[in-house]
Formats: C-alpha cells, structure tokens, sequence
C-alpha cells in the first residue's frame, strides 16, 4: 500500500470542516446521510422522554445536518418545535434566538410543570380521603402533566370541578 504524505502547504490547507468532508464522504454514505436528515426533521420529544434526553439525541442528529440549522435562530427552532406541546405551548408569547436560550427554557418549563403535577397529585389524594367521609363534597379533576401543564391545570381547574356523582360540571358562582 502507498501511503502519500501531504505537503506542508497541502497540511495548513486541511481544516477541520475539510477533514469533516473527507471523513463524512468516506464513512457515511449518502442514503445514509439522508435518512439522517429525515429522522432529525421528524425528530420530537417522546411522551416519557426528558427534555434532557431530547437534547442528546438532537445534539447527535444535528451534527449531520449542519446545512439544515446552518444558523443558530434555526437550530433554536428546530428544537423548539420538536418539543412537546405541554412544554412548547410556554414558548408562544417568549421570543428566544439562541439554542442555549430555547434548551434553559423548556428545563425550566419541564421542572416547574412536574412540580405542579406533583402538587395536584397530592391534593387530589388529600381530597380523595375527605370525599370518602362525605357526600356532597366537590372533588378536583387534574389532567396529567403531559396533557396539560401546570399553567393550563391552573386555568382550567374551576372548570374541572364535578360533585360526585354527577354527570355535569358544577355550577360556577
């Protein structure tokens, strides 16, 4: 085998995006290359998947399409979008350019949204055992935090209210 060693001029010309071509046509060959595309446009959250795990498999995808988030607003959308809607719909009123900025919030979304959820647990349980010692006594109805984030929980709780038994929402006063 004949191995060519490169000139000092051709050396300093290698760069690391041209060592990335040469090593990306020889290791990944083009339908390979395209499916990847296809799997990051289609990449999304998972129902049971933390925001940190769809980071990581965003990072990962995101190195072989380059051309597609070629800028930082894009990749910051790109993962915005692929968010789930009980985190995402807590961007419609934020506008954040950076990846970095859009990643931080939905940690943060994700957080506050699994404490609410924990908190109406715990009260749906408190209320649970006060129900089971009267009748008559209204009880609360919380959507997971999946289907519904903390702020939605919130707004919507005066309209989840039922009286046991009942078919029909309670009158609102």
């Amino acid at each position: 085998m004949v191995e060519r060693t490169l000139s000092i001029e051709e050396e300093q010309a290698l760069t690391w995006a041209h060592f990335q071509e040469i090593f990306h046509s020889k290791y990944f060959p083009r339908n390979v290359k395209d499916d990847m595309v296809e799997e990051f446009l289609r990449l999304e959250q998972g129902d049971d998947e933390t925001v940190k795990d769809y980071e990581a498999r965003f990072d990962r995808l995101s190195r072989f399409v380059t051309h597609v988030i070629d800028i930082e607003e894009r990749r910051a959308t790109r993962f915005k979008n692929g968010l789930r809607y009980g985190i995402m719909k807590f961007f419609t009123t934020v506008t954040l350019d950076t990846y970095g900025q859009v990643l931080d919030k939905a940690q943060r979304v994700e957080k506050d949204v699994e404490a609410g959820c924990i908190y109406y647990k715990e009260q749906r349980q408190k209320r649970g055992r006060e129900e089971g010692s009267s009748k008559g006594v209204t009880r609360i109805l919380i959507a997971s935090s999946r289907d519904i984030g903390f702020g939605i929980a919130l707004s919507r709780l005066s309209a989840n209210l039922l009286r046991v038994g009942d078919a029909k929402p309670a009158a609102r006063n």
